[in-house]
């Protein structure tokens, strides 16, 4: 029997909005131009700051840090998409030059500082793997049943007063899906089959509004219950039952223009 490879974010993605997957995928014929976030840039500088700043002892200038790898995101992505008219921008800002300014003095001089402050308060500490390695973006690899799901877990935490390990998944942008746990679900599973930990709680942590999510009980996602989830989903991908799920997440959807629903080009057609 084939087996399928999927992403952690593969399930959110299918039951948020299946035609904003299937367009972004070619699904419905030539795929959109790349069309990014300045918010994707500093997430992503943002994540490899926080995994290079832990490594370091918390040594290093976490500012320095994330200006580093905030040019090289960015460089990478105007070469997918150098017409920054093509950028997503949010309500009011008037081009995407201004967005990438706007995001980029939103995490220099508020996001950072705030979570540097928040870490150095904090009571927990980065866990330790078996072999002493400290458990940040640690890549997983699960098989539930045909479909093999991979995926890398941002940060496992160990709090000693409350004898707890856990795992928090740091998010850049709106905390509006917080009570959408799945993923940390997940987490659970790939951090107890590859390296033999017990997650039993997990929580989102949400720069752009300083704060953490509720801690969610992750007992509840076993096994068997992931593997029909992810099973379903890749039957929904591989049969084509994506449907487009019109709400607010609508209003900034990159591929809008193309959407059967709430679009007004044809697959193909230029912006």
């Amino acid at each position: 029997m084939k087996k399928y490879t999927r992403s952690v974010s593969q399930l959110k993605q299918v039951t948020h909005c299946g035609e904003a997957f299937a367009i972004s995928r070619g699904f419905r014929g030539p795929k959109p131009p790349p069309r990014p976030w300045a918010q994707t840039v500093a997430g992503s500088a943002f994540h490899l700051m926080i995994v290079e700043w832990e490594r370091s002892g918390r040594t290093k200038d976490p500012i320095d840090l994330f200006n580093a790898f905030w040019e090289t995101e960015l460089e990478e992505m105007k070469n997918r998409q150098p017409n920054l008219n093509l950028w997503m921008r949010p309500p009011r800002t008037k081009s995407g030059e201004a967005a990438i300014k706007n995001v980029y003095e939103r995490f220099v001089k508020r996001d950072i500082p705030n979570y540097i402050t928040r870490c150095l308060e904090a009571e927990w500490e980065v866990f330790k793997l078996p072999d002493g390695s400290p458990a940040l973006e640690i890549e997983f690899e699960v098989q539930l049943g045909e479909v093999t799901v991979r995926g890398a877990i941002d940060r496992i935490q160990w709090w000693p007063k409350q004898g707890m390990v856990a795992v928090e998944d740091t998010k850049s942008g709106s905390p509006k899906q917080e009570n959408d746990a799945r993923q940390l679900g997940i987490y659970r599973l790939g951090a107890a089959e590859a390296y033999d930990i017990d997650l039993t709680h997990g929580r989102y942590w949400f720069t752009k509004v300083d704060r953490g999510s509720n801690w969610v009980d992750l007992t509840r996602y076993t096994r068997e219950r992931l593997t029909e989830d992810y099973q379903k989903v890749d039957r929904i991908i591989q049969e084509d039952l994506l449907l487009p799920n019109p709400g607010e997440n609508c209003t900034l959807c990159d591929v809008k223009p193309w959407c059967r629903e709430m679009g007004w080009l044809k697959p193909g057609e230029e912006l």
